[in-house]
């Protein structure tokens, strides 16, 4: 018997408009993008720098409104929904990890703030348990003591720290879906491991899925889905390459996708690169 799966992304399209009033033209940002979230699972999102990747979850997290498509929650289409009381109680089940840790919090706010504000709006626990969650949360993701964490402003606390506090604000709310936009791409190689292993502890426990956006050139996202590299089978579950300006042929799903379209295969790229670094190392 399979588990249903709480997020389905059905032929997703984003298509900014630039321009001016006189002439007026469109980016296909996403393009026809099809994929679902099941729970317990981690499915990572990958592509090369400017395939969609964070337009992606930043749609699934409604932070955009898609040009065309669905994104079904629990079987209902919420692309569209206005209502504020649809959409508390949508994002109470749907988190985001945004990839600049410092930006995502506000610089004037306590940690405490940052915590106790999605339980209050959500009204996670009652009013008198609010300050003992935040100290669970805290100790959670690894921050102790919390009560001297709590009191610290963003600009107190390191890199891996911040990241650490975005991560048990999206968890404050219990939700079914985590989704992680490249949450470890601004943090010291040291500690990146540590925020993975976070990541891989707590979606068990939550019974979440969760979606990591890692960026990759095409070439290697091809090969992330087919041999599995190291890292991406050590935090994922499925690999989802998303070739650049293609996003995901129609159709496809995650994991079936073995290879991008030759037209976009940075061959050329891969070869330039490899021939700078061989020139470096000569010199070292």
């Amino acid at each position: 018997m399979t588990t249903a799966a709480p997020l389905e992304v059905r032929s997703l399209t984003k298509r900014f408009a630039i321009g001016n009033a006189l002439q007026r033209s469109h980016v296909h940002a996403v393009d026809d993008v099809s994929f679902e979230l099941r729970p317990g699972k981690i499915t990572a999102l990958v592509g090369e720098s400017g395939s969609g990747k964070s337009t992606v979850a930043r749609l699934l997290a409604r932070l955009y409104d898609p040009s065309a498509g669905a994104v079904l929650f629990e079987g209902s289409d919420v692309s569209h929904v206005r209502r504020r009381r649809a959409v508390l109680r949508y994002r109470s089940q749907v988190q985001m990890i945004f990839q600049d840790p410092f930006a995502s919090l506000n610089p004037v706010k306590t940690i405490r703030h940052h915590l106790e504000r999605p339980l209050r709006i959500h009204r996670i626990v009652p009013h008198a348990q609010v300050n003992e969650q935040v100290r669970v949360l805290l100790s959670r993701v690894g921050l102790v003591p919390p009560d001297e964490i709590a009191a610290k402003y963003p600009h107190e606390l390191s890199g891996g720290q911040r990241q650490r506090v975005a991560i048990a604000r999206a968890l404050a709310v219990e939700p079914k879906v985590v989704l992680a936009d490249e949450p470890i791409s601004m943090l010291d190689v040291s500690i990146r491991i540590g925020i993975l292993n976070l990541m891989l502890v707590t979606s068990p426990t939550t019974s979440s899925s969760c979606t990591p956006v890692r960026s990759s050139s095409a070439g290697r996202s091809s090969r992330c889905c087919r041999r599995r590299c190291t890292r991406t089978r050590a935090c994922c579950s499925r690999p989802c390459p998303i070739p650049r300006r293609n996003c995901m042929p129609s159709g496809s799903r995650c994991g079936r996708v073995s290879r991008p379209p030759r037209s976009i295969r940075p061959r050329a790229a891969v070869s330039s690169r490899a021939v700078r670094w061989r020139s470096t190392s000569a010199h070292v």
